[in-house]
């Protein structure tokens, strides 16, 4: 397997990080885009691309906003000062197409895990149209209602001490209550897997569990509040298999 990476350029003039995993010697089937999740990034999902590799398939990840490669060239945890959701899925959209550039006649999948699976529903909300396949990993859900009220939470938290500032406060009643359900715990990050091994690797990783500013949670469940509104979801085309 050969991995390639490579820079893409956003809406608002931001280096978006992009990785590509193949093997030359196979016929490619099929492009998986891999949308990754909250206080993660691209590299971590390798050993999966090795695996979808080997079906035949050419993998695409990359690095969202305020993560991994991209978060290291402006800040880790935050989307934008402003507009943070609707740059995210123009972000998508133009490494989905750097990805089409490689293989024009294949049927494109898209893979969202956690916070990338909302960001793939959103994709699919918008251009739905573009895939032949959307799987989500860890979807969520909750009414719309309850995002909204949330969401004010996060600008009061802004408003307090400021919009690119990380935010214990909020990385405490979110992530922090994760763990709740598997006291006596080990780690701060026992919730992310029964796999010893692997909750280890994603602390020891630097550039993942970071906390996030208040700008990007605002953004976040700005995000969750539209696509789970009924009118939004009716926008993904009937005929997606999901």
């Amino acid at each position: 397997m050969q991995h390639e990476i490579q820079w893409v350029t956003s809406k608002d003039n931001k280096q978006l990080f992009l990785r590509r995993w193949f093997d030359p010697s196979r016929q490619p089937r099929a492009i998986i885009h891999i949308s990754h999740g909250m206080g993660d990034h691209s590299a971590r999902y390798e050993k999966l691309a090795e695996k979808l590799v080997q079906l035949d398939c050419v993998v695409f990840a990359n690095d969202h906003r305020g993560h991994g490669e991209t978060g290291k060239k402006d800040l880790l945890g935050h989307y934008a000062d402003k507009n943070g959701w609707e740059l995210l899925i123009d972000d998508l959209d133009r490494h989905m197409n750097e990805a089409r550039k490689y293989h024009p006649t294949l049927p494109v999948i898209l893979l969202g895990h956690s916070m990338g699976c909302a960001i793939a529903q959103a994709y699919a909300i918008d251009h739905g149209e573009k895939l032949a396949g959307l799987i989500l990993s860890g979807p969520n859900y909750g009414m719309p209602a309850f995002f909204g009220a949330v969401q004010l939470v996060a600008k009061a938290e802004g408003l307090r001490i400021g919009n690119r500032t990380p935010s214990k406060l909020i990385n405490h009643l979110s992530f922090s209550s994760f763990n709740n359900r598997f006291k006596p715990s080990r780690t701060e990050f026992d919730w992310l897997s029964r796999d010893h091994k692997q909750v280890d690797l994603y602390v020891d990783d630097p550039w993942c569990g970071f906390m996030c500013t208040p700008q990007l949670w605002s953004d976040f469940l700005g995000g969750l509040k539209q696509i789970f509104q009924h009118k939004n979801q009716q926008k993904i085309p009937k005929d997606l298999p999901i």
